[in-house]
């Protein structure tokens, strides 16, 4: 009897540790696949990371950073051993590669953006020193107009066009506005295409929450270079770096999501789920890059 009983105890043992063994087999051989689809996707990245640095479309800096996370990720998930970080590391890894080409641009609209932002910053430099300069006064009403604010730009190019002196110099048989007549052109140009009435409307400080009329460049309260100040605010890179870090944590979550939902939901719902994770990210990611100006609409000046 007692032979018996401990014959079938040692058979039970036997199973157990039979299947304790194929489960472990499974899933080392789920977290062997994973892994090795997670280097697969990490090194197709490396190398368009490496790409963007070589062709400076990327700084050193960040494009560093980066490739280093992804090789202290890679040795924990190496270490690791769960089939679990595994999954969740390749979920990771597919959405950074969903999300490149995607920030790329995001970067290049932010070069662009940086064009009229460096402008209005060397008028702002070069009205410091000489405030009386036509010149400098034309540079920051192409820079305001170009980053949407063609009323404030308006007023500033005509303030500074009647400025300038109409009379013929005797020895030249010109006048000084006459070798303005390409930012005379402009304004006419400028006038014809504004539609929106609002585009006049006041702008507030962003340091004392005055509105200031159009026209001016520093704040009539705190003297403060305001519209320079909102341009920095609205256009940095370092708003874009973090949108974008905030878009791709999007991404993650939305493929991890939809990952466990898929398992969970079937058929037709599991589509559904699909599309719907997607367009939510769709929309997030619209209304978090859409495209950004000081007030109202965006123009190619620069």
């Amino acid at each position: 009897m007692s032979e018996a009983v401990f014959g079938r105890t040692d058979l039970l043992f036997s199973l157990i540790a039979q299947q304790s063994k194929a489960e472990w087999a499974a899933n080392a051989a789920l977290h062997l696949a994973l892994t090795l689809a997670s280097v697969v996707v990490f090194g197709l990245l490396t190398f368009v990371i490496i790409r963007l640095i070589a062709t400076d479309e990327l700084d050193i800096a960040p494009g560093v950073a980066l490739i280093g996370s992804m090789l202290v990720t890679m040795v924990l998930l190496i270490y690791a051993k769960s089939a679990v970080l595994s999954g969740i590391v390749l979920l990771g890894s597919l959405a950074a590669a969903a999300f490149v080409p995607y920030a790329k641009t995001q970067m290049d609209n932010q070069l662009l953006d940086s064009i009229p932002l460096e402008a209005l910053e060397k008028a702002h430099l070069s009205l410091t020193g000489k405030p009386d300069n036509p010149s400098a006064w034309f540079q920051a009403a192409r820079a305001l107009h170009g980053m949407g604010l063609p009323g404030h730009a308006i007023v500033i190019a005509e303030l500074t066009l009647g400025s300038i002196s109409d009379e013929i110099d005797p020895n030249t048989n010109v006048s000084t506005r006459s070798y303005f007549q390409r930012e005379a052109t402009m304004i006419k140009y400028w006038k014809e295409e504004l539609k929106d009435e609002t585009a006049f409307d006041p702008v507030p400080c962003p340091t004392c929450h005055i509105p200031n009329q159009a026209g001016t460049i520093k704040c009539v309260k705190c003297g403060g270079p305001y519209l320079l100040e909102l341009a920095r605010k609205t256009f940095s890179k370092k708003q874009v770096w973090s949108r974008l870090v905030l878009g791709y944590a999007l991404c993650f979550l939305v493929m991890a999501a939809c990952g466990f939902l898929s398992l969970v939901v079937s058929g037709s719902m599991m589509y559904v789920v699909l599309f719907g994770g997607l367009a939510v990210a769709g929309v997030s990611l619209w209304l978090m890059f859409r495209t950004r100006t000081l007030g109202g609409t965006r123009s190619d000046q620069y």
